[in-house]
């Protein structure tokens, strides 16, 4: 984030780079910023940050989105009062998640950097908070090759997740798929309906999937899925059958689209 000398007001910029031992001339880092900014501007949706400008700037490319006012971090937001949400409002928020990802795949994109840090919610004191959705890092693509060493500061872009997986914390990277740590694993839908599942997991029981990346692989190993009956007694089968068809450990097992989910 960064604010305006003048006005103070804050916004979200993305800057474009590359690693210094992933070399990527400058002609095609524009054009990859410029597609990117294009599919994102494109993109209007009550429940995500809206992309507004694309600058050039001495450390590079720059997205710079619109300003968000009055909000707070989804894991932040749990954390302080996740206790005092009713049944509604959990579902309401996932409600909002779902719907803004399952619009974001209809016009041909995915985030695939789902995670609480992503999600802000807005108006955290209202009785019927919204969120918006942040980092919105990828365009879906057939072949990922053509961009697989584009990294992007600010915004948490992660094409190939594991040379930059220290960027995260531990606890962070258990909202992503299993899948995505795989060397040149680029995710996609799949990837972002595990991770609609997670989110919906720290909805409901205010926990992360696991702690650590190998406590979420003994979850998936032994259970196939997540399931908030581990934290929550007397869990509804209705959320239990969302988790098992979202936040499940083969993405052939999970939802074909967010869309689905929503009719879960």
């Amino acid at each position: 984030e960064a604010s305006h000398q003048v006005t103070n007001d804050k916004r979200t910029i993305r800057i474009y780079t590359t690693p210094r031992d992933l070399p990527l001339d400058g002609v095609r880092l524009e054009n990859s910023a410029k597609l990117e900014f294009e599919a994102l501007r494109a993109f209007e949706h009550p429940n995500v940050v809206r992309a507004l400008e694309l600058l050039e700037t001495d450390l590079g490319w720059a997205i710079i989105f619109e300003p968000t006012k009055n909000f707070e971090r989804l894991d932040r937001f749990m954390q302080t009062r996740g206790s005092t949400l009713d049944f509604t409002t959990r579902l309401w928020l996932v409600r909002q998640l779902c719907e803004a990802v399952s619009a974001a795949h209809d016009r041909g994109l995915a985030h695939r950097g789902l995670m609480p840090s992503s999600v802000l919610v807005v108006d955290p004191d209202s009785p019927k908070p919204s969120i918006k959705i942040r980092n919105w890092n990828w365009r879906i693509r057939t072949d990922a090759s053509d961009q697989g060493s584009i990294k992007t500061f600010g915004g948490q872009t992660l094409v190939d997740l594991s040379p930059f997986a220290e960027e995260f914390t531990e606890s962070e990277r258990t909202f992503l798929a299993p899948e995505m740590r795989g060397v040149g694993e680029t995710g996609g839908i799949p990837a972002d309906i595990f991770s609609l599942g997670a989110l919906a997991f720290l909805i409901f029981t205010g926990n992360a999937p696991a702690q650590t990346l190998a406590s979420l692989d003994v979850i998936l190993q032994t259970q196939q899925h997540l399931a908030a009956s581990q934290f929550l007694n007397g869990a509804s089968s209705r959320l239990e059958h969302f988790l098992a068809r979202s936040a499940h450990a083969s993405p052939l097992q999970r939802a074909a689209t967010a869309r689905e989910l929503l009719e879960t």
